[in-house]
């Protein structure tokens, strides 16, 4: 009996003890990533940063971004969100202006005053007048002019406020602008963000016109640093006019968060990464703003994919050409907005059947650029790497950018460089990636750029530039002697 009574005295005691276990661990909160009580998944605060890449496309007339986060497989766009009528909300605009302060405005708050102004107002295409500083054959003269004219009007030294300068600031505004943006989205202040910047490839060929941009970039940086600090009381003329000396890029400084990636293969990383990609010849026709980039490469699958980029060429040729046009096609005693002007060029193909004149004068400006020299000596270029007519009778050409989308370009950009070439090439936009969170009112051949920006650096190691591209044109074929009477009939 006292055996007994021991026995149950300790099956109670384990009894309670179990219950008091269980009730412990209800109190307790769940540190899981899943949240039983709500049912959804919950996101648990780290003390490591958070990783983000930014790809940010630098353009002629406006700039894109895209963004990855470590944690996630998706890429996402940045929209800016403001109330434009001329631009879509997916793009900041790459203008500036000074108001009746002298102070430099940049981005959407200069673009709100200056698309209800004179075309030709305020500060443009300050990414073609940069490469211009150190190469000549960019040089746009009335871009040039509008520039300089504004600078003396709002009495400032062109040589101080110089397309560097303003460049810089431009970078910087958009990058303390992206930054805000994915602050806000994590609620967290604990970031380590990376942006790479793209750079036409001909420009890593060209090393004066590499380097003025790297350290544009760098200078980007370095105004933004402070720009965080003291927000809306922040002068970023005076601070870029201060550093403008002092700071250059180095890429192996561990500091250093700001990349130049060449635009081109930036581009095609949506292409290369689906199940559509076949090898052969390609071709990408970027139509932008003050440039046209023309870049053909060759896929291979030998022992690993890579592709070699046999021309890159960046031809001072766009969509400002055609606004040049349009301005000299209108009367020349009205003074026509800047919006209106861009209003006709967007709706070109449905809403100027009127306008017969600008219309042929485009087809005929855009038929000299397929036509140009510089154009077709690109392909020249990329053939003495593989001068076999077969290679080149199938060549997929992609086109993208703003000017993609001008009546004609698709007829001009399929016809075969080469008159022995017959038929057409097969002319087609970049498709949208799975991984891209993006909603069908943006097209993906605007923002293909920025996405293949959001891949850091390392990971787009496998491509050739064209100094380095080998020749690949197949041995010819070795002819045999043919054989003689006794060879062929021994004794």
């Amino acid at each position: 009996m006292k055996k007994w009574l021991l026995e149950f005295w300790k099956y109670l005691i384990r009894k309670i003890s179990f219950r008091k276990l269980i009730q412990k661990k209800k109190k307790r909160k769940i540190r899981l990533g899943y949240d039983f009580a709500r049912k959804s998944f919950s996101i648990r605060p780290t003390k490591k940063p958070l990783y983000i890449q930014v790809g940010l496309d630098f353009g002629t007339n406006c700039s894109k971004a895209c963004y990855s986060v470590s944690s996630s497989r998706k890429v996402f766009p940045v929209i800016f969100g403001h109330k434009l009528l001329s631009y879509p909300k997916f793009v900041m605009p790459a203008v500036a202006m000074f108001n009746s302060q002298r102070k430099i405005l940049i981005g959407e708050n200069a673009a709100a005053i200056l698309e209800n102004q004179k075309w030709g107002n305020g500060l443009r295409n300050f990414k073609t007048l940069l490469a211009a500083m150190d190469d000549s054959f960019f040089k746009d003269e009335i871009s040039e002019k509008l520039f300089c004219e504004y600078i003396e009007g709002q009495k400032f030294d062109f040589r101080v406020v110089d397309p560097y300068i303003v460049t810089a600031i431009y970078i910087a505004y958009l990058m303390h602008t992206i930054r805000r943006h994915i602050v806000n989205k994590f609620k967290t202040e604990k970031l380590d963000i990376n942006f790479n910047i793209c750079i036409p490839i001909d420009y890593i060929e060209k090393n004066k016109v590499k380097n003025r941009f790297e350290n544009a970039f760098a200078l980007a940086a370095a105004i933004e640093k402070r720009w965080k600090v003291y927000d809306d009381k922040f002068d970023p003329l005076r601070c870029a006019l201060l550093l403008k000396d002092k700071i250059r890029y180095d890429e192996k400084c561990p500091e250093t968060r700001v990349f130049a990636i060449p635009e081109t293969v930036a581009e095609v990383v949506s292409y290369l990464k689906s199940f559509k990609k076949k090898t052969g010849m390609h071709a990408l026709i970027d139509i932008g703003s003050g440039t046209t980039d023309v870049s053909i490469f060759n896929l291979t699958r030998t022992i690993e994919e890579r592709s070699y980029w046999y021309a890159a060429r960046v031809i001072p040729f766009g969509v400002f050409n055609i606004e040049k046009i349009l301005i000299n096609c209108l009367e020349k005693d009205m003074n026509y907005t800047l919006r209106f002007i861009f209003e006709i060029i967007n709706n070109m193909n449905s809403k100027l059947q009127k306008f017969e004149n600008f219309l042929n004068c485009t087809k005929d400006e855009l038929n000299e650029f397929f036509s140009s020299k510089e154009y077709k000596n690109t392909w020249t270029e990329a053939y003495c790497h593989l001068k076999k007519e077969r290679f080149w009778r199938d060549v997929k050409i992609f086109i993208s950018g703003g000017g993609s989308q001008l009546p004609y370009v698709k007829d001009f950009s399929s016809k075969p460089w080469w008159s022995h070439i017959e038929g057409r090439y097969e002319v087609e936009f970049l498709t949208k990636p799975d991984d891209f969170e993006i909603t069908d009112d943006i097209p993906f051949y605007r923002m293909a750029v920025a996405y293949g920006l959001t891949w850091p650096k390392p990971l787009l190691r496998g491509y050739i530039l064209p100094k380095d591209a080998p020749n690949h044109t197949p041995p010819p074929l070795s002819q045999r002697e043919m054989p003689d009477v006794e060879e062929l009939y021994p004794k």
